[in-house]
């Protein structure tokens, strides 16, 4: 006998909320694709960190700032694109 609240066999089988058996995506791709804003912009800080010419910076904590300045206005501009859309 099952207890009451538990799980029901479609927890137990891999059956995801919409019915499909073995079409559950993984959590990195889900959160990808909820905030693809936020996954842009890390890109973009990824990129301007490690593309930085070290003539405008030596220091790695500089890089690090310059990077996270181009993640977060670029987090701010998407922001505002999505809430000049909607």
């Amino acid at each position: 006998m099952k207890p009451a609240g538990g799980p029901g066999p479609a927890a137990s089988e891999g059956v995801g909320r919409t019915g499909r058996a073995g079409r559950r995506r993984w959590p990195v791709l889900r959160t990808l694709c909820a905030t693809p804003r936020l996954f842009i912009a890390a890109a973009l800080a990824l990129a301007v960190g490690l593309l930085l010419p070290s003539a405008v910076t030596t220091h790695l904590a500089t890089r690090f700032l310059i990077a996270f300045n181009a993640d977060s206005g670029l987090c701010v501009l998407l922001a505002a694109v999505m809430m000049q859309r909607s």
